[in-house]
């Protein structure tokens, strides 16, 4: 009878019951070619020709106080004639690693600018767009790759936390629509509770700004802490979020100290209702914030948002009228001391 030893028996049964342990890695992106055109029909403008450079080369003016064509939004690319063109090519990756059950990694990664209204190359850290055949061979970059945003979810007994830069929305959008510029970098606790949800954020250390060295304690945020609630059951969902911020710096200057403390208010409350044929959409919120530099007077800052949709459906067809207000207008400024 051949014999095996006991050491290779072991091994043989580790090798078959041993779990396997793997990442999910899942992506998706698109890829996009973007043309762009505009014109004045014509090469009169209301105080006459508009196609006439300034006398001083380099400066955005003309003789006729027109300006050109504002093409790229920040204008560091006036246009001074009666068309303006641009064709660029930008991608966005969305990836997600998915570790177990209850850890996942996920960001957006892109490679090149698509945002023909960023400031020019000098004034910003994110590529210029790219404009076609600038960059001809095959040794040269026309673009370069950078996250945009990279976030960390954890499912936890008392909820899911999340960490890292990733987008936020709220409501019909009126103040946080997770699209354009509306992020967060908060530690962030989502816990459900039956048609509830409770999401409870705060930052350990927020930048101002207001300091050269923005790791220092004075430019940073003392403390800001958010509050949010939604319900949802049926056709009906509200919503109310609080975020709380105060902020105390002292910037040292050449011949005085500026002490400064500031405390803000972001509120802002949603409904929802559709039942198939008829919904309603309402949202209404304020930004609120009180500031005292070196003990003088205080300085406030009121800014309210309203609006209110309602509509119906009928197939393919749908019919909306909508109402927002903001401050500023007829409102008024509410910035005051």
């Amino acid at each position: 009878m051949r014999k095996i030893s006991l050491p290779i028996v072991t091994l043989m049964a580790c090798l078959i019951v041993a779990p396997a342990f793997a990442w999910e890695f899942s992506m998706s992106g698109a890829m996009v070619t973007e043309y762009r055109y505009a014109t004045q029909l014509g090469t009169n403008g209301f105080f006459g020709p508009f196609d006439l450079i300034a006398p001083n080369p380099g400066v955005a003016e003309s003789p006729n106080f027109w300006h050109g064509i504002h093409f790229q939004g920040f204008g560091w690319d006036y246009v001074y004639s009666s068309e303006a063109t641009t064709h660029a090519i930008w991608m966005e990756i969305d990836p997600q690693i998915r570790i177990n059950k209850a850890i996942r990694i996920r960001g957006r990664y892109r490679v090149g600018n698509h945002d023909f209204n960023s400031p020019a190359p000098a004034a910003d850290d994110r590529d210029p767009v790219y404009f076609n055949s600038t960059q001809p061979g095959p040794i040269y970059n026309f673009a370069s790759g950078q996250w945009a945003m990279l976030w960390a979810t954890a499912q936890t007994p008392w909820g899911t936390l999340a960490v890292g830069k990733r987008p936020f929305s709220f409501g019909t959008g009126l103040f946080f629509d997770g699209t354009i510029n509306t992020t967060t970098e908060s530690v962030l606790l989502v816990a459900p509770y039956g048609p509830f949800r409770f999401l409870l954020g705060f930052y350990p250390g927020r930048s101002t700004g207001l300091t050269v060295n923005r790791s220092n304690k004075d430019g940073v945020e003392d403390w800001e802490w958010a509050a949010v609630m939604t319900y949802s059951s049926g056709p009906l969902q509200i919503g109310s979020f609080w975020d709380y911020i105060n902020l105390s710096a002292s910037r040292a200057g050449a011949i005085v100290t500026t002490n400064q403390n500031t405390s803000a208010l972001i509120t802002t409350h949603y409904m929802k209702y559709a039942n198939g044929r008829f919904f309603v959409n309402a949202e209404a919120g304020s930004h609120t914030a009180e500031t005292k530099i070196n003990g003088t007077a205080p300085s406030y800052i009121e800014a309210y948002r309203c609006m209110v949709e309602s509509g119906l459906l009928a197939g393919p067809m749908k019919f909306s009228t909508i109402y927002a207000a903001a401050t500023g207008g007829s409102w008024g400024d509410k910035s005051f001391s």
